[in-house]
């Protein structure tokens, strides 16, 4: 091969890349796009889901992004305080007090409680009726990590689905 064809058939490659490359970012950014769409539908069609005043079980532990609202913060005080993390573990209940456009508020109906005197672990539950404003999006992917969860509800939007294409027809 000629040096001149070699030049030739790098110079076309180079190209060839370049656009391979292009377009490889527009699908990237489409991709990108329609996750985040596919997120915020989720969170939207989970609340509607799970709908208000539902009680949630806990199954695994969980930790929301989101701020305590019904109480003043207040010093710790021979190591109890009234300020709840926002975080669940297994066996606590959540119910779903209101619904906002970007945030969830829910507050914990049972907290198990372990604490640990001279070595020994003791469970108690408590009913703190402490309240979260949780993000939506927090909310959506930590609810979803539960195949229990995910799968109630990805058969929900399935049915959904069906039903309204029914109706159009």
């Amino acid at each position: 091969m000629k040096y001149i064809e070699i030049e030739d058939q790098l110079s076309e490659y180079r190209k060839t890349y370049q656009d391979i490359t292009k377009q490889a970012r527009e699908v990237s950014a489409k991709l990108t796009d329609l996750s985040k769409l596919k997120s915020e539908k989720e969170a939207e069609l989970l609340i509607e889901f799970l709908g208000l005043n539902s009680t949630i079980q806990i199954n695994r532990w969980i930790n929301f992004n989101g701020i305590q609202t019904n109480i003043k913060k207040t010093p710790t005080v021979n190591g109890n305080s009234n300020n709840w993390s926002c975080s669940f573990r297994e066996g606590d209940v959540i119910k779903i007090i209101k619904i906002n456009k970007k945030s969830v508020v829910i507050e914990c109906i049972n907290k198990k409680i372990i604490k640990r005197v001279d070595g020994v672990s003791t469970e108690t539950n408590i009913n703190p009726q402490s309240q979260f404003r949780v993000e939506s999006e927090s909310f959506r992917s930590s609810i979803l990590l539960d195949s229990s969860y995910y799968n109630a509800f990805t058969t929900w939007i399935k049915r959904k689905e069906s039903l309204e294409q029914l109706l159009e027809s």
